[in-house]
Parts: structure tokens; sequence; C-alpha cells
């Protein structure tokens, strides 16, 4: 495993800690696969209008969704997606109170 890809999976693994939006972790899966949105998006059949709505936060994500991303970007887990939603969700409800 070359350091990039080493420092590309760490990134991904602090991506999921630290709690932010699903499009950082698709962006860096994005990256470690080697795949371009267009590509994502044709694999998962979504359009690239919906994936590029995922990455910028503007549609929420739903299960079946998460499964079909899993099934094409290898170093995104469908789960982590969803976890990492949830606490996003849970974040600004918090925060809005």
């Amino acid at each position: 495993m070359s350091d990039l890809t080493s420092q590309l999976r760490a990134k991904v693994e602090q991506v999921r800690l630290s709690r932010i939006l699903v499009g950082e972790s698709i962006r860096c899966g994005l990256e470690i696969d080697g795949l371009s949105q267009a590509a994502l998006a044709e694999g998962a059949g979504l359009t690239a209008k919906h994936v590029s709505q995922l990455m910028t936060g503007k549609v929420p994500l739903s299960v079946d969704v998460a499964l079909r991303l899993e099934s094409v970007l290898p170093s995104v887990s469908a789960e982590d997606l969803m976890v990492t939603q949830a606490r996003e969700q849970v974040r600004e409800a918090k925060a809005a109170k």
C-alpha cells in the first residue's frame, strides 16, 4: 500500500470519527477508490445530480442509497455513512435548541 493510500485511508477514518457530513466521507471514498462522481452515480444507479446533492448535504441519505454507494465504493461503509448522518442530525438538533 502506498503512502498516499495510507494517508487517504487515515483521512477517511478521521472523517468518520470527527462526525462530519456524509459528503466528505463519500468524497474521501472517491479519492481512495479512484472514481469520479459520474462513475459513482452510474455504478450506483443514481443520477449525477443526486450524488452531487448528497455530497453537498442538500439531500439526506437513505439506507437504500447508502447500500448502493457501498457496493461501488469499497472503502465506504453504508453503516458508517448512516451513523455519520444521524450524528450530524443530532448535533444540528441540539444546536437549534
